[in-house]
């Protein structure tokens, strides 16, 4: 029994150093792409700076938008879609609007619940991307950064 434990240990071990799992953390006040918000409408978050002195490199730092969904109405023809996105900053260190791109897939949700929507982040401003559509749509939702 115990060489199973330890077989199993080991798997786990090895594939959350290759990112093959994910495991949620604590919630970091740092962190929040969106306070406990209901949207009926598409909504981009505020834009979470990452520091002034952010730049990964390469293809960037592996993150997670955390998204738990507590309420959503899926009563006609409604959909919801998130999407993390960054910026690179301006010449006065804000976010350039022109720059705006995603860092990863489009994530549908259809049910209430956690939802991770991964990708990588390059540049110093993420924020988390919500296109609502249908005839009625309403969503319940918080959004946090996980590196």
């Amino acid at each position: 029994m115990s060489i199973i434990l330890l077989i199993v240990g080991l798997a786990l071990a090895v594939a959350l150093v290759q990112g093959l799992v994910f495991i949620p953390g604590p919630p970091d006040a740092e962190l929040v792409l969106q306070a406990a918000a209901t949207k009926t409408a598409s909504f981009n978050s505020a834009w979470l700076d990452l520091g002034r002195n952010y730049a990964p490199g390469g293809l960037g730092e592996a993150v997670a938008g955390v998204v738990n969904i507590t309420a959503l109405d899926l009563t006609s023809n409604e959909t919801y879609t998130f999407t993390l996105e960054e910026a690179d900053a301006d010449a006065e260190g804000v976010p350039d609007g022109a720059t705006v791109r995603a860092i990863g897939a489009t994530l549908a949700v259809t049910a209430t619940g956690l939802a991770i929507a991964k990708g990588f982040v390059t540049t110093r401003f993420v924020r988390l991307a919500l296109v609502a559509a249908g005839t009625t749509p309403s969503i319940t939702y918080t959004g946090q950064l996980n590196p």
